[in-house]
């Protein structure tokens, strides 16, 4: 986590001054279309590169809401219970 926080602040510093260059260079709709351009093929190269990655833990059912295969009977009254 620590190496994480790292590199999340040293981007901070790389990316603010990039952006002061842009800002004086081509205006503020200019760098906001530069970092724009920049996200979205980060966005494209990552999809490919980790299309494969899955969980480490196998979840067999996450979800909160039961199935009608799933519902029992309560016992108590001995209707099916949602």
């Amino acid at each position: 986590m620590g190496f994480n926080v790292f590199t999340l602040f040293v981007g901070f510093g790389p990316g603010s001054l990039a952006f002061e260059g842009l800002l004086s260079a081509g205006g503020f709709a200019g760098a906001l279309v530069v970092f724009g351009a920049a996200a979205a093929l980060a966005a494209a190269v990552a999809v490919p590169v980790f299309r494969r990655e899955r969980s480490a833990v196998s979840v067999p059912d996450a979800s909160p809401y039961p199935t009608a295969s799933r519902r029992t009977a309560s016992r108590r009254t001995g209707r099916a219970r949602p």
